[in-house]
């Protein structure tokens, strides 16, 4: 269950980042007014760029969370 946990944890940090909240809001828009208008290819597309974009950031999350956590352990064995 630990990688629900660190799903819960990303999401709930992606969330109070003001910018992040509406990018997010801006693509779910754009998905679901493609898909309300018939417009397939350009949902296809925003559906894309959206999973795209949640890729870029929980990796960029993940890095930053190992690099933290690092520096942490570090300043333990100084």
């Amino acid at each position: 269950n630990n990688l629900r946990e660190q799903m819960y944890r990303y999401r709930f940090e992606y969330i109070k980042d003001a910018n992040m909240r509406e990018d997010l809001r801006r693509e779910h828009r754009e998905i679901t007014d493609a898909i309300i208008k018939g417009e397939c290819e350009r949902a296809k597309a925003a559906i894309s760029i959206h999973i795209d974009n949640q890729e870029e950031n929980i990796l960029k999350n993940l890095y930053d969370t190992r690099v933290k956590s690092s520096k942490s352990r570090s300043c333990l064995h100084d």
